[in-house]
């Protein structure tokens, strides 16, 4: 009798602690145009392109994962750059994780070896966005930058066709970031000119650093290595810091001329 009072006490007890466990909530699914200001945290499903207006701002706070669902067919909208599933940004993104708390962008379902699931984020004409200690996974192109001048911090770029894109005028800041296991790393075109310094990029399928020759950015110490070639210059005048190339297959290809 006992025996039965003490197991019937239990099975009250463990349905009573069950009882009180919060529902899971599934994610915040996002998609469409963003044109008022729109502040997002925990879990969100990107289903489909993502275009923030001009003159309009999304923020994500620290923690927030974002994943982002494969396109299924491919657009003819001219609004979007890519075939590919992609977040927009003429107004601005305010994605400021922090080291406990990153703010992660990755495909929906693990993508199969090499492939690449969704467009990334642009930034074009992009006054404002700040981008910090975020994390980027199986992008065509992790963050490309057209004549913006954002800030990006201490963030990993893994696992995309290419990490970053730099083009147009504008004043970006690079720093303190890791971009690996791509086919390049970072790529400074059509007369940009950002300060890129503290980065470390590896094993690149092929280019860690390319700069062309309209375009002027500002070294700082960088560490380049594992990769098919660290640094490609069409400038042989720009200056750079030497120190950080290393262990790469070719080093620096130099191929403008004086």
């Amino acid at each position: 009798m006992r025996a039965r009072l003490l197991i019937f006490s239990l099975l009250v007890l463990l349905t009573a602690c069950t009882s009180t466990l919060p529902p899971i909530s599934p994610p915040q699914e996002l998609s469409g145009v963003i044109s008022s200001d729109l502040t997002l945290s925990g879990e969100i499903l990107l289903t489909g392109d993502l275009l923030i207006l001009p003159g309009r701002t999304l923020t994500l706070h620290p923690g927030t994962t974002v994943r982002v669902r494969k396109a299924e067919s491919t657009k003819i909208d001219p609004e979007y750059l890519s075939s590919l599933t992609e977040i927009l940004v003429r107004g601005n993104l305010l994605a400021e994780g922090t080291a406990a708390a990153p703010i992660t962008f990755l495909p929906e379902t693990t993508p199969s070896a090499g492939e690449i699931v969704w467009a990334g984020i642009t930034l074009d004409h992009s006054p404002v966005s700040s981008l910090r200690h975020l994390r980027i996974e199986g992008a065509e192109q992790g963050i490309l930058v057209i004549s913006s001048s954002p800030q990006l911090a201490e963030s990993t770029i893994s696992n995309c066709r290419y990490g970053l894109v730099v083009q147009g005028p504008g004043s970006a800041g690079i720093y303190n970031n890791q971009i690996n296991a791509g086919e390049g790393g970072l790529f400074v075109l059509a007369g940009a000119s950002p300060a890129i310094t503290g980065n470390r990029i590896t094993a690149q399928v092929e280019e860690g650093l390319f700069v062309d020759a309209v375009s002027a950015p500002r070294l700082g110490r960088n560490e380049i290595s594992g990769n098919a070639i660290g640094l490609v210059l069409h400038n042989p005048r720009l200056p750079f810091d030497p120190d950080g190339i290393s262990t790469n297959r070719e080093d620096l290809r130099l191929i403008g001329r004086e």
